[in-house]
This record gives C-alpha cells, structure tokens and sequence, in this order.
C-alpha cells in the first residue's frame, strides 16, 4: 500500500501586501473635449473620457466598520455632449 501525499500551497493574490493591507496602487484615467460653433449662440461641447485605462483589478478600502473593502470598477469609456444656449 502506498501512501501519496500532496503538498498545496496557498499564495497571497497580487493585491494584498506582505503586511496584510491593501497596496497601494495607481489609476490612469484619461479625458478629452472640444467645443464646436464657439461663436454661435447654440455651441456644442463633446467629451470622452476612459477611467482605469490599464484595465486593472485593484481593491480600495475606506476603512470604516462599515463599508470594508471594494473591488475597483473594470475600464470604463464615457461620453458627454452639452448644448448651450446663449442669448445675443
């Protein structure tokens, strides 16, 4: 009779420092506009934005006995276009 035994080794996921807390981490986001008929009294204003360019998984916590720790919100693309309307 043989006996197998088999060692598994648990690894602390990438998020989580040595110390037990969350690492610190960096976020790239990234924003762009232009604003069309500038001179006219119905101008145009377009904006795009992309939050988490690197599209990273990272944690944030707040600290509180209350809210714990979160996971971040995946890579993001927005969009906003505003009209104005000015009176000559």
């Amino acid at each position: 009779m043989r006996l197998m035994v088999m060692s598994i080794r648990a690894s602390r996921p990438n998020w989580i420092s040595t110390a037990g807390r969350i690492k610190p981490r960096t976020l790239f986001n990234m924003a762009a506009g232009y604003e069309l008929f500038k001179e006219s009294s119905h101008s145009v204003s377009l904006q795009f934005g992309v939050n988490n360019l690197t599209d990273r998984l990272y944690l944030y916590n707040y600290l509180s006995i209350f809210s714990g720790t979160h996971i971040g919100r995946p890579r993001e693309f927005t969009g906003r276009i505003t009209f104005h309307f000015r009176q000559h």
